[in-house]
Formats: structure tokens, C-alpha cells, sequence
């Protein structure tokens, strides 16, 4: 049996769940967040993610925007603050991108 995902998103069906984690993901920005983020297992503790290129407040208002969609969770305060990557989103974003491209096998 399959362990049920907890998400503070409320599931809408695979083509909103789908759309809604792929805006979520499709600034270029937030993407290289995530990969530092990975850097580090997936938590930051009090620091903000340092990413070449963007200012600490940029980065700051991307984490914001990510957790608002539920991709990461945490809190974020600037150096008192503790975010990580929601293991259960992910998980539920792969399961619905598997689910979506899984609808175009047919023209491959």
C-alpha cells in the first residue's frame, strides 16, 4: 500500500495539479534555487540560498512564491530562517507529470 501524500495544495485533477507545479517551477530562477537547494539535501538553516547572479532578495521572494505553491515549506526570515524542499509535493508533481505525458505515449 502506497503511503498517502500530504500536501497543503488541494488537489484539483491532473491537468490543474499539473499546471499549477509547472508554473510553480517555470522561472529559470526558481529551478537553479531548487539545484542549490539540492546542494545542501534539500534544507537551508538560516542563511538564504546563495545563488551566483541574484541578489539575496530575489532569491527571497522566489522561496515565497515556491511556497506559496507548496513546492518548499519552511519559514523564511532572512538569516532566521529554515526551508526545504517538500519531499511530498515532488513526489506528487512526478506522479502527475507521469500522468500527463503518459496521454501523448500514443504519438511517440
Amino acid at each position: 500500500m502506497q503511503e498517502e501524500i500530504k500536501l497543503p495544495y488541494i488537489p484539483i485533477g491532473m491537468e490543474g495539479d499539473f499546471a499549477h507545479f509547472s508554473r510553480a517551477l517555470a522561472h529559470p530562477a526558481r529551478v537553479t534555487i531548487l539545484m542549490e537547494m539540492m546542494k545542501n539535501e534539500g534544507v537551508v538553516e538560516g542563511r538564504v540560498v546563495d545563488v551566483p547572479g541574484m541578489s539575496p532578495s530575489t532569491v527571497i521572494q522566489h522561496l515565497r512564491e515556491m511556497k506559496k505553491s507548496s513546492i518548499i515549506d519552511g519559514r523564511i526570515f532572512g538569516m532566521r530562517s529554515k526551508y526545504w524542499i517538500s519531499k511530498d509535493a515532488m513526489e506528487f508533481f512526478q506522479k502527475t507529470s507521469k500522468e500527463f505525458f503518459a496521454t501523448f505515449e500514443t504519438l511517440i
